[in-house]
């Protein structure tokens, strides 16, 4: 049986659907990893110049 064109076009969208979800989560790993690592650099950073502060 041939499909119509608005089985088509849910189809096609449901697709869609998945892939923004999955760019999302990757946006979301991305960002939670380099909050991560700029929070981590950020107290590297304190504690020379705490350092830098007692001499």
């Amino acid at each position: 049986m041939a499909e119509s064109l608005e089985e088509l076009v849910l189809r096609t969208w449901e697709g869609i659907g998945r892939h923004v979800e999955g760019l999302g989560a990757d946006v979301v790993r991305s960002v939670d990893a380099n909050l991560r690592s700029d929070a981590a650099s950020a107290g590297r950073l304190g504690r020379v110049g705490d350092r830098h502060q007692q001499r």
